[in-house]
């Protein structure tokens, strides 16, 4: 039952490409000097058949494109000293004093001059000192890069000790401590890729959940990140 309903969704999202191809060829034709057309076999269809085109895009065209160029692909993993998220267990919040106590809506866009860039804190914005003793998991690492994984994906900051002290986090919110030996890969050029349209469109194709979405640790340690050539960065 489930393949056949996966069937029926995959020729619904061909026959709406379809008909989208039908409407740029007869009625604005101009606009296929702004598209790329490119095949994807079906037994390459990845996350349950959906028809993601800017993942198959990066897959495709941009990823190939970038390898001839001279820039290399590696994983969050592979350049990462741990990459985990906030605690996952109920710490009683207050709004009085303690340890400042992150909602995953408080990350919004970083930006690349090592500052953070936080919503207001707001609401029960804290917890104590001593859950924030006991509970390991919230600590976090100076220039831990911080990003949202449940409902809004993808935010990113840089978590700046001399800005904003000690806070803790939940488990909305995912951190990634990097390796020191991987130039140029820093905690500012993560948080500046993550802004682009390409890597949101990446992280979006890897999230999972309907009513709210969800971004796994496992999907995150897979993520791709591109190596730009010393050429390329000088310019």
């Amino acid at each position: 039952m489930n393949n056949a309903i996966k069937k029926i969704a995959l020729i619904s999202d061909y026959f709406n490409l379809y008909l989208i191809t039908l409407f740029i060829f007869f009625i604005k034709p101009q606009l296929f000097s702004y598209y790329q057309i490119f095949t994807v076999k079906l037994n390459d269809l990845e996350f349950g058949y959906r028809l993601l085109p800017m993942f198959y895009y990066f897959l495709k065209i941009i990823k190939v494109r970038n390898i001839k160029k001279g820039i290399k692909y590696i994983t969050l993993q592979e350049i990462s000293k741990k990459i985990s998220d906030g605690e996952h267990s109920h710490i009683k919040r207050n709004n009085k004093s303690g340890v400042r106590y992150l909602y995953g809506r408080n990350i919004k866009q970083g930006t690349i001059k090592g500052t953070i860039n936080f919503d207001s804190i707001s609401d029960y914005s804290y917890i104590s000192l001593e859950d924030y003793t006991n509970f390991k998991r919230t600590h976090l690492i100076d220039n831990d890069v911080l990003i949202s994984i449940l409902g809004i994906i993808g935010n990113s900051a840089i978590y700046k000790k001399e800005y904003l002290g000690i806070i803790g986090i939940p488990r909305h919110i995912g951190t990634i401590t990097l390796l020191n030996t991987f130039a140029p890969i820093s905690p500012e050029y993560l948080v500046a890729y993550f802004r682009t349209k390409l890597a949101k469109h990446q992280l979006y194709s890897l999230t999972t959940g309907n009513i709210q979405q969800l971004l796994s640790l496992k999907n995150l340690k897979n993520y791709e990140i591109p190596i730009p050539n010393k050429t390329i960065l000088k310019q």
